[in-house]
């Protein structure tokens, strides 16, 4: 990669690096994927600059479907597809001459798994609606929580595809494999569920965990791997009673999991109040309250059901009009080409990521 821009091209012979990352739901692998991209970072900054910024663009396979997966990787021509309304890059095209993470590589469908193939050998594309061949140099990283070679056997995934991503491989562990990070991760994500959720006084700082309740978290079989030790702290951190989350809140948490205790069902509830409240109030938008921190896994995909049915119930309007009151859009959004993108995004998140139901 540090040589893409002076030396020639040996895709042709080579292709494209990349990268399979594999392993359970909810074990991290977008967090893994972000430490490697920090160190590929470091390493680009030692050769050009303190202030360079490598590319980077994400998606997540899963969130999209025939005609909008191709656009979202190759890019598309105007009027390629019925609502193509603007030409547009795809994120392989965005990122050239950096990094690209999919997640749910798993889940591409059979013409997105033939074209990827051809990219990665040859490093050319064509955008959807177009015969005019394109170029682009990045560094893939694909992850999956499903077993690649099950789905190669049952005929959902091309197995030179596979032989392709796997030229480098991690998998990553469960939680309960690794019970020696517990502590360090329960203090990373404290930082990161604070700084997200801080009530705005701006000498509050973050709230430290007792050492009764670490060696808890410790013993604690984790179901859900990382994502379910975030839900642990988070819970821990909005409902602890001072600045110290003690043995006794981590119990708690963790038994909440499994009590659907009605005290505990009316804190959600309270939380989810606060979100549509700052939603009102113009404080922060869909993107930032909802979207980011389900992305991030601060929030689980039954907190966004929850969200969305509240908001359904409280606004009785339809998708458009919800995706305005939620502040993923503005109301001119069908004159609006970036609008128009923004309510498409939405719609997509929710119909195909967290899967609501669609009202009747």
């Amino acid at each position: 990669m540090l040589k893409w821009d002076t030396a020639q091209s040996s895709e042709a012979n080579m292709g494209l690096p990349s990268l399979l990352i594999h392993g359970e739901t909810g074990t991290g692998k977008e967090f893994f994927f972000n430490n490697i991209y920090s160190r590929i970072t470091e390493i680009f900054k030692q050769k050009n600059g303190d202030d360079f910024k490598l590319i980077l663009r994400k998606t997540n396979i899963a969130a999209y479907s025939g005609e909008l997966t191709y656009s979202e990787l190759f890019g598309h021509k105007k009027g390629a597809y019925t609502s193509a309304e603007f030409s547009r890059q795809g994120i392989l095209e965005e990122a050239n001459g950096g990094v690209v993470f999919l997640d749910e590589i798993g889940d591409a469908d059979p013409k997105t798994q033939v074209q990827l193939l051809r990219f990665l050998d040859t490093g050319v594309f064509m955008r959807l609606g177009e015969n005019q061949p394109r170029y682009s140099r990045i560094f893939l990283i694909a992850a999956t929580n499903k077993n690649l070679r099950e789905e190669i056997d049952a005929g959902r995934f091309r197995e030179d595809l596979y032989q392709r991503l796997n030229a480098l491989n991690f998998r990553i562990p469960t939680l309960n494999e690794r019970q020696e990070d517990i502590s360090d991760l329960a203090t990373h994500f404290l930082g990161i569920l604070f700084q997200a959720y801080k009530k705005g006084h701006t000498d509050e700082t973050c709230p430290r965990i007792d050492t009764k309740a670490i060696e808890y978290l410790n013993k604690h079989n984790y179901r859900g791997n990382v994502r379910e030790l975030k839900n642990i702290l988070m819970r821990a951190m909005m409902f602890r009673q001072g600045s110290l989350i003690s043995f006794e809140d981590i119990i708690e948490a963790c038994q909440s999991d499994h009590s659907g205790n009605t005290d505990h069902s009316k804190k959600v509830v309270d939380h989810i109040d606060l979100i549509l409240k700052q939603l009102e109030d113009g404080e922060g938008d869909f993107w930032s309250h909802i979207h980011n921190p389900f992305k991030k896994n601060i929030i689980t995909r039954d907190t966004v059901i929850d969200i969305i049915q509240i908001a359904r119930n409280r606004y009785h309007v339809n998708l458009s009009g919800l995706a305005v009151k939620l502040r993923a859009c503005n109301l001119h959004y069908q004159t609006n080409s970036e609008e128009l993108k923004k309510f498409t995004s939405f719609k997509n998140f929710l119909y195909k990521t967290v899967k609501i139901s669609k009202p009747n």
